[in-house]
C-alpha cells in the first residue's frame, strides 16, 4: 500500500503468508530497477520543477514534489513559468478569486478536474505523472505481485486522473524488461478515508492473538 507523502524506506510484513511466524520478514525486490522520476531518469518538464524546488527550498525532496502542498508548489512553478513566456497559460480571474475562499490545493484540483483553469490542468497532469512514476517505483521495490493499492486523502479527490490514463503511463514508464512484471500488478485506489484506522485495528488484533 502507498500514498504520495511516504518515505522510500519501508519494511514488509507477512502477515497473512501461510506458515509465516514472524512479525517482520525481508522479501526480494527489484530497488535497482526504479528511477528518481517517472520514465526516464527525467524528463525535461520534471528537471525544470526539480530545479524550481531547489532554488526555492535549497532541498528537492519528494515531499515537496508529491503531498498535498506540492501540488501548490508545482501550480506556482507553472505560474512562474507563464511569467517568462508569453505563450504560457496564464492563470484565471476564477482561480485567483477562489484562492482567497478555501484551501489552494482543493481549489487547484477541483478547478483542473473540472477543466477551468487551463494552469490547474498542467499542475494536476504533473502531479499525477510524478504519482505514477513514483507508484511504479514502490512496485519494484516492494515485488507488489500481489497488488498496489494507492491509499490516503489525495487519490479519491483526483479519482478522475488516476483512472485518465496518466497515472498508469507513468506507472507502467519503466526499463522495458521490466513491462510485463508492472503490467501483471493489479493497480488500485482505495477511497475509504479509514483505511489506516481499519489497518491499526487489524494489526492490533493480530498482535492479542499472537
Amino acid at each position: 500500500m502507498i500514498r504520495p507523502d511516504e518515505v522510500l524506506s519501508f519494511s514488509r510484513s507477512p502477515w497473512g503468508i501461510e506458515g509465516s511466524t514472524s512479525q517482520e520478514g525481508c522479501f526480494d525486490t527489484s530497488a535497482r530497477t526504479v528511477n528518481t522520476s517517472s520514465g526516464r531518469i527525467y524528463n525535461a518538464l520534471q528537471i525544470e520543477f526539480l530545479k524550481y524546488l531547489q532554488a526555492r527550498y535549497h532541498w528537492a525532496h519528494w515531499e515537496g514534489a508529491l503531498s498535498g502542498p506540492s501540488l501548490v508548489n508545482i501550480y506556482e512553478f507553472f505560474v512562474d513559468h507563464s511569467l517568462l513566456d508569453n505563450q504560457a497559460a496564464k492563470p484565471s480571474l476564477e482561480i485567483q478569486a477562489a484562492f482567497e475562499l478555501a484551501d489552494k490545493a482543493a481549489v487547484i484540483s477541483q478547478f483542473a478536474i473540472e477543466k477551468k483553469d487551463t494552469v490547474a490542468e498542467q499542475a494536476l497532469d504533473l502531479f499525477t505523472q510524478i504519482y505514477g512514476g513514483q507508484a511504479g517505483n514502490f512496485a519494484l521495490l516492494g515485488m507488489a505481485t500481489g497488488g498496489v493499492y494507492v491509499a490516503g486523502g489525495i487519490a479519491p479527490k483526483i479519482i478522475k486522473k488516476p483512472i485518465d490514463g496518466t497515472f498508469m503511463h507513468a506507472f507502467l514508464d519503466k526499463d522495458a524488461r521490466y513491462q510485463e512484471l508492472l503490467k501483471a500488478m493489479p493497480v488500485k485506489v482505495i477511497i475509504n478515508g479509514n483505511v489506516g484506522l481499519m489497518g491499526a485495528t487489524l494489526a492490533a488484533t493480530k498482535l492479542l492473538h499472537y
